[in-house]
């Protein structure tokens, strides 16, 4: 799979093509139902499973490609932070999830897909939101003519609606300026005792792994991040792992809510670039090196399975989600890698 990526990107490097570049947003989809916030978006199809709070992307982030040859298809890539995780784990089938179904809707429209993950680590999608009668209707059909595709359902009435959502924003695209600059910049990532420190340590994952004497373990890993310009007004911010998304937009859990009863001490990086700037996340870019959350929030890897119990319950109160710490680096995660970003952000801004 790696290859087959590194061999798309040559490929697509040596067959570029002059044109325009455009951006556009559709209609906003991160109310949720479930938890009766974010009640000014139109669609509730995303929510923060960690956070019961503001502070991640409400609206599926477009790019449109229009090469100036006519007879060459434009292509649209999509930034939405959200997990791709919604086929039913039962089934017996291989499948891809929503974003390969955007993909083959907009193909219908004639043009090229691409797919770029967001800030999502805590980010779902309700598998059961989509009630738009074309699209039920659609998919009841396939699923009538073929019962498997019961399996998959949910990951296409996603996929068709955000696609539809996409195609109807086009008429909302402006022109991006040609202008790129882009700043990539190492980073050292400690690792801590834990799931991830195993696989690093072992070779398992394939991570840049070295030793580290001033790291909990003895080990860190060797990433990096990175600041993309494009135009005069948009910013993507490359990120090793899943972001937890309020380290970029703020509204981190402060004192009164934190696992270790302390603030969140970085600058907040929207705030950084300033409201003039359109703000974007590209997780799992160029590694990935699991979920980064707030250093003021981190629980040991086993919280969330102790306090999901009766016991739990009584000894520390009301259960709060750390299922992401299971699959960390450790709890210096979140301040390295927005430490780095910051930094990227204050040099150029």
């Amino acid at each position: 799979m790696i290859n087959g990526a590194a061999d798309a990107i040559v490929e697509a490097y040596t067959s570029m093509e002059s044109g325009e570049l455009y951006y556009f947003e559709t209609a906003t989809i991160g109310r949720s139902e479930r938890n009766n916030n974010y009640m000014d978006d139109e669609y509730g199809y995303i929510f923060n499973k960690r956070y019961d709070m503001e502070g991640y992307q409400h609206a599926i982030a477009c790019f449109k490609f229009v090469p100036d040859a006519a007879d060459s298809k434009p292509t649209v890539l999509a930034n939405l932070g959200a997990h791709p995780t919604t086929i039913d784990r039962a089934t017996k089938l291989l499948s891809a999830d929503f974003p390969h179904y955007i993909e083959e809707k907009v193909n219908a429209a004639g043009m090229n897909f691409a797919f770029i993950q967001g800030a999502q680590s805590p980010i779902s999608v309700d598998k059961g939101a989509v009630q738009t009668p074309g699209i039920v209707e659609e998919i009841n059909a396939q699923i009538a003519a073929d019962p498997r595709v019961k399996d998959y359902e949910s990951a296409k009435k996603l996929g068709y609606e955000f696609a539809r959502l996409i195609l109807e924003a086009q008429t909302k695209a402006e022109p991006v300026a040609p202008l790129i600059n882009v700043k990539m910049s190492e980073v050292t990532v400690p690792l801590e005792y834990g799931l991830l420190e195993l696989g690093a340590v072992s070779g398992l994952l394939g991570t840049t792994t070295v030793r580290d004497r001033n790291a909990k373990s003895g080990y860190s890993i060797i990433s990096e991040v990175g600041y993309l310009e494009l135009g005069t007004d948009i910013v993507m911010l490359t990120v090793p792992g899943e972001l937890v998304p309020q380290l970029v937009y703020g509204n981190v859990v402060d004192k009164t809510q934190s696992y270790l009863g302390k603030d969140w001490e970085l600058d907040c990086t929207a705030d950084l670039l300033g409201e003039d700037k359109t703000v974007l996340v590209m997780g799992l870019c160029n590694d990935a090196i699991e979920y980064i959350v707030p250093d003021n929030d981190y629980a040991p890897f086993i919280a969330d399975s102790l306090w999901n119990t009766d016991l739990g319950e009584k000894l520390w109160g009301e259960p709060q989600r750390h299922y992401e710490e299971m699959l960390s680096t450790g709890s210096n995660a979140g301040s390295t890698v927005m430490g780095a970003i910051n930094e990227i952000v204050k040099e150029y801004n």
